[in-house]
C-alpha cells in the first residue's frame, strides 16, 4: 500500500473542535474577517484559486480552520517553504472572534501530528516575532522547541529525532 505524501490530496482533518479542509468560495464572506477588511468576491476568488494553484505546483498546501459545531472559517493553516530536506514551515492566522480560545492551538496541534505522518516530511520549523507571546505558547503547547532566534523572531521546530541532536 502506498503511504500518502504531502501533495497527494487536501486533507480533511477532525479535531474535537475544529475540522481543517480546502476552503472555496463559500468562505467568501468570513474571509473578510479574517484578514481584517473588506474583501471583494473577486479577490476572494484569487485566493482561493492561488491557493489550490500553490498546492497543485506543490509550493504550499493552505487549509481552512473550520469550527466544527457551525461551519464558521476561524482561520488558516498553512505548509510552506519546504527545502531540500522535506521540511516544512507552518503558519497560521486566526480570525478575531476566534483567538485566544483554543482553536488555533488545536488546529497546530492536528496539523502537526497529521504532517508528521508523512513519510517525505521529517520535521517542521515555525517563526513568530518575539512579542508574539500567543504565537509562542501555541507552539510550545503543540511540542515545538525554540532552536534559533534573530534580532525580531524565534524559530522554532518540531518532528523526528530533531531534538536529540
Amino acid at each position: 500500500m502506498k503511504q500518502e505524501k504531502l501533495f497527494d490530496r487536501f486533507p480533511i482533518l477532525e479535531g474535537s473542535r475544529v475540522i481543517l479542509k480546502e476552503t472555496g468560495m463559500k468562505d467568501h464572506p468570513m474571509m473578510t474577517d479574517l484578514f481584517e477588511r473588506h474583501l471583494s468576491e473577486k479577490y476572494t476568488v484569487m485566493l482561493v484559486e492561488g491557493f489550490r494553484r500553490k498546492f497543485l505546483q506543490k509550493e504550499s498546501l493552505v487549509l481552512g480552520v473550520y469550527e466544527k459545531d457551525t461551519g464558521h472559517l476561524a482561520g488558516v493553516i498553512e505548509a510552506y517553504d519546504r527545502t531540500a530536506d522535506g521540511s516544512v514551515q507552518i503558519g497560521y492566522r486566526t480570525s478575531l472572534p476566534f483567538r485566544n480560545k483554543g482553536y488555533t492551538k488545536e488546529a497546530a496541534g492536528l496539523f502537526a501530528a497529521w504532517l508528521m505522518s508523512l513519510p517525505d516530511v521529517p520535521y517542521l520549523r515555525a517563526v513568530t516575532g518575539k512579542e508574539n507571546t500567543a504565537s509562542q505558547k501555541i507552539l510550545t503547547g503543540c511540542g515545538f522547541r525554540k532552536q534559533a532566534e534573530t534580532e525580531n523572531e524565534y524559530i522554532y521546530t518540531y518532528g523526528r529525532n530533531i531534538h536529540e541532536e
